[in-house]
């Protein structure tokens, strides 16, 4: 891509906000999920791992649907209640080792990291590489929002939803954000989240079904973003036929951009413009949606899906800046 074509790129992203609309049953719909999901942590025992320091521990809680799932702690020892970061995974990727939670504890922050489900051994292969930028937007859009199932059931359009497998997992990371609000060592006025492609569509997503709660989010490449751009020609046409209406407003209901709309808190984003598992499009219709004052994207314009150093320190400005954890 020549300069003068990243340049109007950039230009065109600033502005955009998508395909997908948000339906108007969005708010009574996750009011409802919220209500479902009331978990306390149980079973919280000391994690195989020792550290003079550092608290490390694992805990589980019921998800909706009855599921025990399980979560990795790690805080600095004696001080309490503490600023707490909840870091979701991104695809196919195992939960960040305590090396890597140690960054957050160093700066004075306990760190909160669930364990995600697995993926069904008819897409664990194809998927499990995810994480590395290795599946397309449109493949991880049809798996998680279902597609085969939205184009040929005529269940109501809440019921196309939570078929969805992205349904279950956005469930999934506000239980586990509720039952880490009742943990005895998290300051309940200082509880921010953070992830990458999939895991930062559930920190933005879980940051806005917690609304006040929520003191920050933090968020890399995410998924599921303008949704409807990312499906196969011809799926969800523009024709406002009854089934493309429900179709539009299932996706609608679990679509990145839509939860946007909902953030309240300080907000750190940042975009690839190489990255072809989480669009540059979808990820700049979630945050032009922000409606936020405190928000901030970096753009990287030479990478893909991947860890990227510079937007890691920017993390840590940002996480000091609303938290008061210290160095």
């Amino acid at each position: 891509m020549l300069m003068r074509d990243i340049s109007s790129y950039r230009d065109f992203l600033k502005t955009y906000h998508g395909l997908t609309l948000c339906p108007d049953v969005f708010d009574e719909f996750w009011a409802d999920v919220c209500v479902e999901n009331k978990p306390e942590a149980r079973e919280v025992r000391k994690a195989s791992v020792n550290c003079s320091r550092l608290t490390c521990e694992e805990f589980t809680h019921l998800a909706s649907d009855g599921v025990s799932l399980k979560a990795h702690t790690l805080r600095p020892r004696g001080a309490a209640p503490l600023p707490t970061v909840i870091l979701y995974t991104d695809c196919g990727r195992e939960v960040r080792g305590w090396l890597h939670l140690a960054r957050f504890a160093s700066l004075g922050f306990a760190v909160v990291a669930p364990e995600i489900r697995s993926l069904p051994q008819a897409v664990r292969t194809s998927f499990e590489k995810a994480w590395k930028g290795e599946v397309s937007a449109g493949n991880l859009t049809a798996y998680y929002f279902n597609v085969n199932v939205l184009n040929t059931t005529e269940d109501s359009v809440v019921e196309c939803a939570r078929r969805a497998p992205l349904f279950q997992l956005i469930s999934d990371a506000y239980a586990t954000a509720h039952a880490t609000q009742l943990l005895p060592f998290v300051d309940k006025g200082c509880l921010m989240t953070w992830g990458e492609g999939l895991g930062g569509a559930l920190a933005l997503d879980t940051a806005a079904l917690l609304g006040s709660q929520c003191a920050g989010f933090m968020a890399q490449n995410p998924f599921f973003a303008d949704s409807e751009s990312c499906v196969t020609d011809g799926f969800c046409s523009a024709q406002e036929t009854p089934k493309n209406v429900r179709i539009a407003d299932a996706m609608g209901l679990l679509d990145t951009a839509s939860f946007a709309e909902r953030i309240t808190c300080p907000t750190l984003m940042a975009c690839s413009l190489e990255d072809r598992s989480s669009l540059p499009e979808g990820t700049f219709a979630a945050y032009n949606r922000i409606p936020v004052e405190q928000k901030r994207m970096a753009v990287y314009p030479r990478h893909a899906h991947e860890r990227i150093n510079d937007f890691e320190n920017l993390q840590i400005d940002f996480l000091l800046t609303y938290s008061g954890g210290r160095l």
